[in-house]
């Protein structure tokens, strides 16, 4: 019968292999012959012969006596397995696919054999990339195998091409198009998400062998950097027939060389951004409504360089604090002759309400492209022992992120220590102790300074006075709060305002109650449906003057004058 055929009768495979040492790998194809004779097309080539009459002959013999005339179809193979035998095509099946050495070494399964022929297929349409990193002899003995690849699944091979360079897949060549260290994309959320494949997909098993299993990686964050491995069953979509072609890009997970140009740019874009925080860095941020879960919603920092610049105060003032902290900023080096003491820049900015001294260390820390980390003192609390904690766990915060650490209304622990007052002395003990072994910049605001102790003088290395604002000082305030009104707001007279800029620097007011006033004017405006002008402000100011002369009236002296009478600053 001719439903097998060859060219070559091997009786003794392991004595053949031992006598041909040049064979890379075997083949052995698995065939059902009762399933060829039961078939109703192959039984009709058979012709029925006269039965012998030979009495030798037993009767189970006699329904044989068939012939057949001609060659008959090829039986279907049932199954194939593989071994290969060549130590160079071992390594270098492993380096082209990504398979397991177990896998590789047990190529007797059909599930391991199919991987072999999938990955196969996937090198050598779509990843040559490997090649040249393979030896010479394993180039060629992996060629050998190629070309039977190609003699032995040509058909198959040929329709999946034809499939794939349209963008289409049917589920047979499913696993065709995914191979090792491939980039994969799928939507989480609304959110397309990157994958990286493990290893070639394998078939579910047979309770599932309609799907592959896919081993993934991806990095996560929580708290530290970590690739966290998943296994995603991929099934053919149930809306779609057994036989149908459907897009690649329409499978719940797929090839990211398949994807929209716009989506790989967009997975481009925030991978880049993501492995960028993989060591501690500053990022910008404007929170959306829902929880912070992708990394498109960061950017890089758009740090005001000219907010320093902007600061109303004495040229030399301002010199000075911008040549320390720069100096601070390229070498911390310490001068004290006990390692550890003495690395920090303090400084304190003291002065009435309003003057600028928050703004400074806003500033400050712009100018040296840091966090400032503004703690207010009168929040912490009066126990000496939680205070130290607090403060400790502040300043390990701030030298961990190189903040700028200001501590802004420190007269608490600035105060004058009493021989009487117990709980008072043990603040500022504190607050001396915590001071000494600072490294960063660390910035105190009071406007007390007549009150505070003097063991403190020499921890700063220095203290700015921000005295009350004169009428130029009020005007380049109120031209700088004008500016940048009108930039960020077209619905501004800025001539109106700009030719009664002596009339408002005239008013007796502060920094703070500047920008109240402009804040206030504005939304005056806006109420009324008009451009922002003088006579909003003039309005505005004619509330607030009256409130001040009320203060006075009823009181008898002004804030300044209390705060003269009782030594707490003499502006």
């Amino acid at each position: 019968m001719s439903a097998l055929r060859g060219r070559e009768k091997v009786k003794d495979i392991s004595k053949y292999l031992e006598q041909h040492k040049e064979v890379n790998f075997v083949v052995r194809k698995y065939f059902d012959c009762q399933e060829y004779i039961d078939n109703e097309h192959v039984q009709k080539l058979f012709k029925a012969l006269p039965t012998p009459n030979d009495p030798k002959i037993p009767d189970y013999i006699l329904p044989l006596f068939f012939s057949l005339q001609d060659n008959g179809p090829l039986t279907i193979q049932s199954s194939e397995t593989m071994e290969i035998l060549s130590e160079p095509l071992w390594d270098a099946v492993v380096a082209i696919t990504g398979m397991g050495h177990e896998e590789v070494a047990y190529l007797e399964t059909p599930r391991n054999v199919k991987m072999l022929q999938d990955s196969i297929y996937y090198f050598s349409r779509l990843d040559k990339g490997i090649v040249p990193r393979l030896t010479t002899s394993q180039q060629l003995q992996l060629s050998s195998l190629l070309e039977y690849m190609q003699w032995a699944h040509g058909h198959a091979y040929k329709e999946a091409d034809a499939l794939i360079s349209q963008g289409l897949i049917k589920r047979e060549y499913l696993a065709k198009i995914f191979g090792s260290n491939q980039p994969l994309v799928t939507n989480v959320g609304g959110h397309h998400r990157a994958y990286m494949l493990e290893s070639p997909p394998s078939s579910g098993g047979p309770r599932n062998s309609d799907s592959i299993v896919l081993r993934l990686w991806c990095w996560h964050f929580n708290g530290k950097f970590y690739k966290e491995h998943e296994e995603w069953t991929l099934s053919w979509p149930p809306s779609a027939n057994e036989d149908a072609e459907i897009p690649i890009s329409g499978l719940e997970i797929y090839p990211l060389r398949y994807a929209a140009p716009h989506v790989a740019k967009q997975l481009k874009a925030r991978g880049e951004t993501f492995w960028k925080c993989h060591k501690a860095r500053f990022v910008a941020y404007d929170p959306p409504n829902s929880t912070l879960k992708y990394h498109t919603y960061i950017r890089e920092i758009d740090w005001n360089n000219g907010a320093f610049d902007l600061l109303v105060m004495q040229h030399s003032k301002k010199e000075l604090i911008k040549a320390l902290i720069t100096v601070h900023a390229v070498s911390a080096k310490s001068t004290d002759i006990i390692e550890g003491k003495g690395n920090a820049l303090i400084m304190l900015l003291h002065g009435g309400p309003g003057t600028g001294k928050t703004l400074t260390a806003e500033s400050v820390a712009e100018l040296t492209r840091k966090p400032l980390y503004r703690v207010t003192c009168g929040d912490i609390g009066t126990n000496a022992e939680e205070i130290e904690k607090y403060l400790d766990s502040v300043l390990l915060i701030g030298t961990i992120w190189g903040c700028v650490v200001l501590l802004d209304e420190a007269d608490v622990f600035l105060e004058e220590r009493r021989e009487t007052d117990l709980q008072r002395n043990a603040l500022v003990s504190v607050f001396l102790r915590v001071l000494e072994y600072y490294d960063g910049i660390l910035i105190l605001t009071s406007n007390r300074v007549g009150t505070f102790d003097g063991a403190f003088k020499s921890r700063f290395q220095l203290a700015i006075h921000y005295p009350a604002l004169h009428v130029q000082g009020r005007h380049e305030i109120w031209l700088n709060f004008i500016n940048g009104l009108s930039k960020a707001n077209p619905n501004v007279d800025l001539d109106d305002i700009k030719a009664h800029i002596q009339e408002l620097a005239a008013v007796d007011l502060n920094g703070r109650e500047i920008r109240n006033m402009v804040r206030t004017s504005l939304q005056l405006a806006q109420f009324r449906e008009e451009t922002l002008g003088y006579k909003h402000f003039k309005q505005v100011i004619g509330v607030a003057e009256e409130f001040e002369k009320h203060i006075a009236a009823t009181r008898g002296f002004s804030y300044s004058d209390w705060d003269r009478s009782r030594g707490i600053r003499p502006d």
